[in-house]
């Protein structure tokens, strides 16, 4: 997973150019940057941060709209996970699995005159193959996102497959998640 980022910022134009065309393949859209260490530096971490912007991000349906947590700049979306799961839900021979861990945290600020009335549901989840959390936390006008996903196997056997696949929809499911606004003079 780092290197595909490295290789995705070392590879870039600039940190802008490559933010505003993983947002042009969003529903939300928008304009922004990248905050990014140096990829080619191996003896460190790759620290890789966003900061956008969108106003077509909400669309109301009368005073109230149901807003799917935007991704947002991320090129590592959840839903790339669907390449590891099998098609019939079962496996004959062992998958690879890929030991790793993957956290989204995501702060959305929300523009005056905007309220939230309902938040997804935080989620808590163990399987043998691993581990997901989410949650979602109002403070004021803003909205903490933290997902976390832990794969703690390389290689999963068939018998075991059912465990990485529960693991695996956790976080697809829970990025389709949405939140309820309101306007707030309603």
């Amino acid at each position: 997973l780092d290197s595909r980022l490295r290789t995705a910022v070392a590879n870039s134009s600039s940190l802008t150019d490559l933010a505003e065309r993983v947002l042009a393949k969003t529903p939300e859209g928008g304009f922004g940057t990248f905050i990014a260490g140096n990829p080619r530096d191996l003896d460190r971490p790759f620290p890789l941060e966003a900061d956008w912007q969108s106003r077509q991000a909400v669309t109301f349906q009368g005073r109230v709209a149901y807003l799917r947590v935007p991704a947002g700049v991320d090129i590592e979306p959840a839903n790339v996970l669907r390449t590891k799961l099998s098609p019939p839900g079962t496996r004959q021979t062992p998958i690879l699995a890929g030991v790793g861990e993957y956290d989204w945290n995501t702060t959305l600020v929300l523009p005056a005159g905007m309220r939230v009335v309902q938040l997804p549901d935080a989620v808590r989840l163990a399987t043998s193959a691993g581990s997901y959390t989410a949650s979602y936390i109002q403070a004021g006008p803003e909205v903490q996102v933290r997902r976390r996903l832990v794969i703690e196997r390389d290689v999963v056997a068939p018998d075991h497959y059912q465990a990485l696949e529960t693991l695996l929809l956790a976080p697809i499911d829970d990025a389709r998640s949405v939140m309820v606004l309101r306007r707030a003079d309603s």
